[in-house]
Parts: structure tokens; C-alpha cells; sequence
């Protein structure tokens, strides 16, 4: 609640103001204003001044709504808060097992909501964005290196990002809507706006400046920070007629920039089979970081003058990169001999053989129907994990197991998969998802691996 009360010298007025919602009797309201548990903000020659109210009364600043108002620098205060807040939360998860597909959920929904607020209210600061940015890639990264580009994450999933939100974008974008409330509307808050931005605002909104009325010619941090933000979203048009979703586009094109194809994999292909709705978040999670070259072998130890980049396996003296890993090592070649006896049994065409590309990223896939294609990138995934998962052990734990046992590994996990989808799922559903696959049996699912 604002009282302004004029002139100084009578208090009497304010007394009365709040004696009304103390004793709601007098208005026969049922909400009553508890004394001991209000706090007002003095401003102006009402500073330290005894007030008849029996309140809390400060003269520096006050929260409202999580937002604190006042004498000093009160948005500095402000977000101070939001990021030590923010730190804490990512601190919560920081100790569990979490993927980056899991991560990246756990910031976009449970830690970025904590901003949105306040950054409707006040322009949130360069050292306190660049403070934020820090927290949450070392969450993400849990405080290792940083194995792709912070713009590549920022992407949607198609484009081989993450899909992680680019919160200065979303900020700038959310205090600049406070301008398209402004058009058109009789609120009290307008006359703000047109006073401290309409003279930068005219440009894009004529109707918010007006010779007759009052403006400013020095506009706030706040006020200039959005007039550079339409300015961005005016590249793509009207800024009136556009749709939030190109204005966005442009904003976020213009702080995070164009990425480039890398050299390893890309394609919307390559994206489609990461994401395929078959796989989980940990199989997604590893083959995003193959498609990206994301995977800390020993030559990636070497290129950092670390290790000697030679394969850990018994027996083996080649380079470990990410395609000796999963598809030129010996080790490995079992398990695509399996995978290729099931591919020519679940598709009926023995034309088709297993490559690379297809082993790393899911190219030139064989010739199938959706429902098969998505078995086999879903058995394909479980022997990349299977295979990163003994290199591991080999690497941190010294303990290695021979292929068959990986192999049996690998076929227990798809048929642990295919049994609790048969549970979970309803029969036409887990037909449509492994029909090709399995046979049902006196009520029980038979997988012919």
C-alpha cells in the first residue's frame, strides 16, 4: 500500500489512512493490517520523521514483492540476492547424479523462474549476469571443463544444443515488455514510461511521445537498456507487428551469434537420432557428447599435455579417439557383428552393412520402418553405454570384462527395457514401440535377441 501524504504538517492523515485497515470495523472489512508485522519506507522531507503509526519505519529501502525500493543502489541489492539464491539451488543438486539433458531441465524449470520476476522490474547488471552464467555452466559442466561452446548449448535440440535458455535474452526480452503494455493502455504506470522512455520509445511507438506532456531527456539504465533491445528486434520488421517469437529470435541471435557446423557431425539427421524418443536421458546424453567430440579420451587428454593418448585396453597401442572408442578397436568389433546379425533379421535385407557413421551418429541408417529404426538406434545406444562404461572401469577402477560379458550386459539392459515397457505401457502402445522385437506368450513378452 502507497500513502502520499501533502503537506508535512499534517500526519493526522496518514494516522487516519491506516487506522481504517487496522480497525477494519469502521470500513466492515474482514482483512486487518497487523502492526508489528508492517514495515514502510519514509521518503523524501518524511525521513526521519516520528510517524504515528505504530510500524516498522525505515529510511533506506524496503522489499516489496522480493524487490527492494529505496535510497542507494536498491537493484544492485536486489540481484545480489536472486544470484546467491540462485548459487545455493544449483548447490541442492550439485550432489546428485544428474545428466546434462537432467541439468539442463533442473535450471530451465526450478532455477530460472527465481529471475523472471524481478527481471520485469529492474535491468539486471553486466557483472551479475556474467556472475550467473559462471554458476550455472559450472553446474552443468559440475565444475569441470567445458567440453562445447556455451553458444552450442544455448541452441535448441534440432540445431545440437541443449536447449538451455539463454536467461540475458529472456531478461532483456521480459523488461522490455513493460513498452507493448504501455500502447494503448490508461494504467497509471504509462505515464512512467512515457516520461522516462517515450522520447527513446518514438521511433518504434509514436503514440507513447508527446511535445504536450513531460519527458526525459536522460532516460534510466533500465529505459536505455530497452530502447537498445527494440532496436535490436526492429531488424526483423515492425516492432508492433512482429510476433514475440522473431522478436525473441532476434534478440538471441544477436547476444549469442550464429553457430557454425563443426567438423565431427551435424545435420538435423544426426540431431533427430540423439533425440530420438526411444532413448533415455543418459543415452541421449552420450551421444550429444559424441556428436560434439565431447568425449574425454586419451588423446583429448593428450592434446592437453596429459597422458600418453594411448587406448587403455589389453593389448591395444593406437590412439584412443572417439571413433577408436566405439567403432576401430578390436574389442568392439563383437558387438557390431551381434548388431549387424540383428539388423538383417529385424529389417530382412542383407544388403545393408554397419559403418562408421552409422556406429557414431546414426547416419545411413538401413532401409526400415519407423518402429524398427527406432529399436535399433535404441540397441545401438545401449552398446556405445556398455563400451564407455567398461573403458571407464578400465581407466579409474583397473578392472576390465571380456566383450561376451559386455555383449550379455547389453542384451539384459534391452530386455530389462523391453519387460517394464510391457508393464508400464498399454498393448497397443508397446506393440507400436517393439512389435518387431518380441512376442507375447501365455501373458508374458519373449525378446528375440
Amino acid at each position: 500500500m502507497c500513502c502520499l501524504v501533502n503537506p508535512l504538517q499534517e500526519p493526522s492523515k496518514l494516522s487516519l489512512c491506516f487506522d481504517h485497515f487496522a480497525y477494519p470495523v469502521v470500513l466492515k472489512l474482514s482483512a486487518r493490517l497487523n502492526p508489528t508485522k508492517t514495515k514502510g519506507l519514509r521518503l523524501g522531507k518524511w525521513r526521519s520523521k516520528k510517524l504515528p503509526f505504530a510500524a516498522s519505519w525505515v529510511d533506506d529501502a524496503i522489499k516489496i514483492n522480493g524487490i527492494w525500493f529505496g535510497y542507494g543502489s536498491p537493484e544492485l541489492l536486489t540481484w545480489n540476492e536472486k544470484v546467491d539464491l540462485v548459487v545455493a539451488r544449483l548447490k541442492d543438486f550439485g550432489d546428485r547424479h544428474i545428466s546434462l539433458l537432467g541439468k539442463v531441465t533442473v535450471i530451465n524449470r526450478f532455477i530460472y523462474p527465481l529471475l523472471w520476476y524481478p527481471g520485469t522490474v529492474l535491468a539486471a547488471p553486466e557483472g551479475f549476469l556474467v556472475r550467473l552464467e559462471r554458476a550455472v555452466f559450472r553446474f552443468l559442466w559440475s565444475g569441470k571443463t567445458e567440453l562445447v561452446r556455451r553458444k552450442v548449448v544455448y541452441q535448441v535440440p534440432r540445431q545440437g544444443g541443449l536447449g538451455l535458455v539463454h536467461f540475458p535474452s529472456k531478461l532483456r526480452f521480459l523488461l522490455t515488455k513493460c513498452v507493448y503494455s504501455a500502447v494503448d493502455s490508461r494504467m497509471p504506470f504509462v505515464y512512467f514510461v512515457r516520461y522516462w522512455g517515450g522520447l527513446s520509445f518514438r521511433r518504434f511507438f509514436p503514440s507513447l511521445f508527446s511535445n504536450s506532456e513531460p519527458h526525459s531527456w536522460r532516460p534510466t539504465g533500465a529505459y536505455s537498456q530497452m530502447r537498445e533491445t527494440l532496436r535490436i528486434m526492429s531488424t526483423v520488421g515492425d516492432v508492433s507487428q512482429s510476433s514475440a517469437r522473431d522478436l525473441y529470435r532476434a534478440v538471441f541471435d544477436e547476444l549469442v551469434g550464429q553457430v557454425q557446423p563443426n567438423h565431427f557431425a551435424s545435420g538435423p539427421e544426426v540431431w533427430r537420432v540423439v533425440h530420438s524418443r526411444s532413448l533415455d536421458c543418459r543415452r541421449r546424453d552420450l551421444l550429444w557428447r559424441i556428436a560434439h567430440d565431447a568425449i574425454v579420451t586419451n588423446l583429448k587428454r593428450l592434446r592437453w599435455s596429459l597422458g600418453d593418448g594411448i587406448c587403455p585396453r589389453t593389448r591395444c597401442t593406437k590412439w584412443e579417439s572417439v571413433s577408436h572408442v566405439f567403432w576401430q578397436c578390436d574389442y568392439v568389433a563383437l558387438f557390431w557383428e551381434w548388431f549387424q546379425v540383428l539388423t538383417d533379421r529385424l529389417t530382412l535385407c542383407n544388403t545393408w552393412a554397419v559403418s562408421q557413421d552409422y556406429a557414431l551418429y546414426g547416419l545411413s541408417p538401413p532401409p526400415c520402418n519407423t518402429s524398427v529404426q527406432d529399436i535399433l538406434t535404441f540397441v545401438s545406444a545401449s552398446i556405445k553405454l556398455a563400451l564407455w562404461r567398461d573403458r571407464c572401469n578400465i581407466v579409474f577402477r583397473g578392472v576390465g570384462r571380456p566383450a561376451d560379458v559386455v555383449l550379455a550386459s547389453v542384451r539384459a539392459e534391452v530386455k530389462l527395457r523391453v519387460e517394464s515397457d510391457f508393464v508400464r505401457l498399454p498393448r497397443s502402445a508397446f506393440g507400436r514401440w517393439w512389435g518387431p522385437l518380441v512376442s507375447v506368450r501365455a501373458g508374458r513378452v519373449v525378446v528375440n535377441l
